[in-house]
């Protein structure tokens, strides 16, 4: 016999909205692209610990143009 718990309740945290100008949302992308360009460098430095860092800048700059997804993520074709 198979028995289901739940829970007496549920909670559902939501974070109010905030409006943002956009100044605001612009800086908020900037830091996001940061993010992500920190993280393609430190996967390719996981990956491979004897890459220079030429290799580097030139495997995230393929990265920024859509040429390199990363691992187990789909390609995308535009155009």
């Amino acid at each position: 016999m198979i028995v289901a718990m739940e829970p007496a309740f549920r909670v559902r945290f939501e974070a109010p909205p905030v409006a943002r100008t956009p100044a605001e949302r612009l800086l908020a992308t900037c830091d996001l692209h940061e993010v992500a360009i920190a993280q393609i460098t430190a996967r390719l430095r996981r990956e491979n610990p004897a890459i220079i860092a030429s290799e580097i800048d030139a495997a995230v700059r393929r990265w920024l143009a859509g040429g390199d997804p990363g691992p187990g993520r789909p390609r995308t074709w535009s155009g």
